[in-house]
């Protein structure tokens, strides 16, 4: 990370109410940082646009900021939220996280994207994300779902 603090950053917390982002404050200020980590958390946490609903929900639902860029944004993570945990759900997570990312291949601002979505016990899904940057050490992160809370069963 250069020394160039440029975006506010954005932290993916765990807690009793589910999964979400937020931001924290130390010494009086936002923590702010290159901008990478913030990108991939908005990335895999908006909602994208989807141009035909499906049988599963009636919403197109897309992020608010598309409009800003005019450039579409945001995982179809949400499409999942009734579904089982089947291995087609699990495949369907891996690659809308991949398409949620690739902007950062097409950017040149990653060279690879591994991810790996993984049922636990107790409906909990593992989803495992390593990025490849040229000249620098991968970067890895775990997010963990609880799938109960995804489908509204708890």
């Amino acid at each position: 990370m250069s020394n160039e603090y440029i975006d506010i950053k954005v932290f993916f917390n765990i807690s009793n109410y589910g999964e979400w982002c937020d931001v924290v404050i130390e010494n009086g200020d936002l923590i702010k940082e290159d901008g990478f980590e913030t990108a991939i958390l908005i990335s895999l946490f908006s909602d994208a646009y989807v141009k035909e609903p499906g049988k599963l929900f009636r919403e197109k639902r897309g992020w608010w900021a598309e409009k800003l860029f005019n450039k579409e944004n945001g995982s179809k993570w949400w499409i999942l939220e009734r579904s089982n945990i089947t291995r087609q759900t699990l495949r369907l997570m891996e690659q809308y996280g991949k398409d949620a990312l690739q902007w950062m291949i097409d950017d040149g601002i990653a060279v690879k994207i591994e991810d790996l979505a993984i049922k636990r016990e107790n409906n909990i899904v593992d989803f495992y994300l390593v990025i490849y940057r040229q000249n620098q050490e991968p970067w890895k992160m775990k997010f963990e779902f609880n799938w109960l809370k995804q489908t509204g069963s708890e």
